[in-house]
C-alpha cells in the first residue's frame, strides 16, 4: 500500500508536495524500493522509532524490535538520500543506566542525522498507566508532564539519581557534533522556538539541584 501511494503521488508530479512520518515508521516493514518511492515522492527524511538500543526494554514496551537490525535499515534509508531521525524513550518503568547505556550504543552504531529523546510519560489509558496504577507507583488522577517543556512526572525507580536533562543534552550535542549539517537542516525547515526552548530547559535542568535528578 505504502508504494501504491507513492507511485500515485509522483504520478501527480506535485514538485513542491513534502510528507514526513513524524510518529515513526515500522522499519523492517520496507525495503529499498520503498525508500525510493519515498524519496521521488517528496519524503526529505524519515523518522524511525527503535525507541530503545535495550532488547529488556523492549519487551516490556513489546515492541517486537530487534537493535541490531536498526543501523543496516538506517544505512539503506540513507543510500536512497533521506535524512534519519530516529526517536527513543528513556525512563520506562523497569529501565536501569545499564539499559540506557545500551540506548546509546545503538545511536553511536546507527547512522542515524538526529536522535530525539523523549521522556517516558505515563499516559492515561494505556496499559502501562494502568499497571503503574495497580503497583500504586501513580495515582489514579496522575496526569503527564509537558512534553515541549521536557519536565518528568513520573520516575522508575531505578533511575531515581540519573540526570535526564544530561543525558538529553549531551545526546543532541553528539549528534551535532556527529553531523553539522543538520543544525542547518533545522534552521530552514523547524520552527525554532520550541527547539530552543526545550533545549534551553534542558540546559537549566542540567545544573538545577532542585529537578530530583543528581548524576
Amino acid at each position: 500500500y505504502a508504494k501504491e501511494f507513492c507511485r500515485e503521488v509522483i504520478k501527480l508530479g506535485l514538485r513542491k508536495a513534502e510528507f514526513c512520518t513524524t510518529n515513526g515508521i515500522r522499519m523492517q516493514r520496507g525495503d529499498s524500493e520503498l525508500w525510493n518511492l519515498m524519496k521521488k515522492a517528496g519524503w526529505k527524511i524519515i523518522i524511525i522509532a527503535p525507541e530503545s538500543g535495550s532488547k529488556k526494554v523492549l519487551r516490556l514496551m513489546r515492541k517486537g524490535l530487534e537493535p541490531k537490525i536498526v543501523p543496516p535499515i538506517v544505512d539503506e534509508i540513507k543510500a536512497a538520500g533521506l535524512r534519519v531521525t530516529a526517536n527513543f524513550i528513556i525512563g520506562f518503568p523497569g529501565e536501569t543506566k545499564s539499559d540506557i547505556a545500551k540506548t546509546t550504543d545503538l545511536i553511536k552504531k546507527a547512522n542515524i542525522d538526529f536522535a530525539n529523546i523523549h521522556f517516558f510519560q505515563p499516559l492515561p489509558g494505556t496499559p502501562i498507566f494502568d499497571d503503574l496504577v495497580r503497583r500504586g507507583e501513580i495515582a489514579p488522577d496522575f496526569l503527564p508532564g509537558i512534553y515541549e517543556k521536557g519536565t518528568v512526572g513520573y520516575i522508575t525507580k531505578s533511575l531515581r539519581n540519573f540526570n535526564f536533562s544530561r543525558y538529553y543534552y549531551k545526546t543532541v550535542i553528539f549528534c551535532l557534533c556527529r553531523n553539522p549539517s543538520y543544525i542547518y537542516y533545522f534552521l530552514k525547515n523547524y520552527r525554532l522556538r520550541p527547539l530552543f526552548q526545550r533545549l534551553a530547559s534542558e540546559f537549566i535542568n542540567m545544573f538545577r539541584p532542585s529537578f530530583g535528578f543528581n548524576s
